[in-house]
């Protein structure tokens, strides 16, 4: 027969804490010296590993890096508010509750925002029905389409005043 040994996993919490700490912050320095003598001083003479690490790009390892943080704080603080939930004794935790439920959902969003260009494929998707036809009025649509000065996601997601200046009449 075989003899079953037992393995205990101790962990210090603040120990843990502490080494993921070290741990992240040394991989940003490590995609900030990527991204300087790799990319900038052009370590790499091919093009896509340049592109690769280089952080202003949303296609970079450090743009999955800090898409991949921001979902973790999201749940985290997913967390923290089921918690909170569990709390249900005084009325003040009910506010406190929505609170980190709405800073959990901004997070979450940023993080998959980031990774996916979320924003970016919504505002193309739109310009695109726009111009499809499917819309009841598409010369409309499309005149605003044309007045606007940049990108489509922010005629999407952005401010609508200047929906409501393109309106007023001329003066």
């Amino acid at each position: 027969m075989s003899q079953e040994k037992q393995v205990n996993i101790i962990l210090s919490g603040k120990a843990w804490y502490k080494n993921c700490f070290l741990f992240l912050v040394a991989f940003e320095v490590v995609l900030i010296f990527l991204d300087v003598f790799v990319n900038y001083f052009r370590w790499a003479s091919v093009g896509a590993i340049r592109r690769m690490v280089n952080i202003t790009r949303e296609d970079s390892i450090g743009t999955w890096f800090s898409s991949s943080q921001m979902i973790l704080v999201g749940v985290v603080l997913f967390l923290i508010a089921l918690a909170l939930k569990k709390q249900n004794s005084v009325k003040q935790v009910k506010w406190r509750y929505r609170g980190w439920l709405l800073i959990a959902t901004f997070f979450t969003y940023m993080g998959i925002d980031d990774a996916i260009k979320f924003h970016e494929r919504i505002g193309t998707a739109f310009k695109s029905l726009s111009n499809s036809g499917l819309t009841n009025n598409p010369g409309f649509i499309d005149s605003l389409w044309s007045m606007f000065p940049s990108y489509a996601w922010q005629f999407v997601f952005g401010d609508i005043s200047f929906l409501v200046e393109s309106l007023k009449p001329l003066s």
